[in-house]
C-alpha cells in the first residue's frame, strides 16, 4: 500500500514460505520500485538472529520509475511456524514485510465460497451439495456446523488427505 509522500513501493505486503520439510529451502522474489521523482537509495534489513536470509544485500539505487529485484531464502531447521520483518530503508520512509514459514500441514478450503439457495418455500426440503479441498501437504480434520437448527450436513465432520476434495451434502428445512 502506498503512502501519499512514499517515494517506493515493495510489490509483497507479506512474505511466505509454506510446507517446507525440515532440510527444505526455498525463495522468494519480490520488487522495490521507486516511485518518486528523483534517483533514491535503500537497504533491506533483518534482524541478525532472522532464520531467513537475503540474497541482495547491501544499498541500491534505482532511478524515477524503475524497479529492482530481490530475493529472500529459508531453508527449514524447524517443525514450528517460523515469523520475523524484513525492512526496506531508505532516507523518507521505512516499510516493515512480515515473513512467516510454516512446516507441513492441512489447508482445507471450500471449494466455492458462497452457496446461493435461491428461494425457498415455507416448508420444503431444499438439498445442496458442495465440496471442500485440502491443498496442504497432511491429512486435516474438519468439523461443520450452522447456529440454524434448520440446516444439517454430512458428513459434519471428519478428515480430508492430502490433495484430495469431499463432496458434503447440506440439508436445508425451514
Amino acid at each position: 500500500e502506498k503512502k501519499k509522500n512514499s517515494s517506493i513501493r515493495v510489490s509483497l505486503d507479506s512474505i511466505f514460505f509454506r510446507d517446507l520439510q525440515i532440510g527444505d529451502s526455498d525463495s522468494v522474489d519480490f520488487w522495490v520500485q521507486n516511485t518518486g521523482k528523483t534517483p533514491i537509495q535503500f537497504r533491506f534489513s533483518l534482524p541478525p538472529s532472522s532464520p531467513f536470509k537475503l540474497i541482495h544485500e547491501g544499498s541500491k539505487t534505482i532511478a524515477p520509475g524503475l524497479d529492482t529485484r530481490a530475493s529472500i531464502k529459508y531453508t527449514s531447521n524447524s517443525s514450528e511456524i517460523v515469523k520475523d520483518t524484513l525492512s526496506v530503508i531508505c532516507p523518507v520512509e521505512t516499510i516493515k514485510i512480515p515473513i512467516t514459514a510454516t512446516p507441513p500441514c492441512p489447508r482445507i478450503i471450500p471449494v466455492k465460497n458462497n452457496i446461493n439457495l435461491g428461494n425457498i418455500g415455507n416448508d420444503t426440503d431444499f438439498k445442496f451439495i458442495f465440496s471442500l479441498s485440502n491443498v496442504g501437504m497432511k491429512e486435516g480434520e474438519f468439523n461443520i456446523s450452522c447456529t440454524d437448527e434448520s440446516v444439517s450436513f454430512s458428513p459434519s465432520d471428519g478428515s480430508i488427505s492430502p490433495e484430495k476434495s469431499l463432496e458434503i451434502a447440506g440439508d436445508f428445512h425451514p
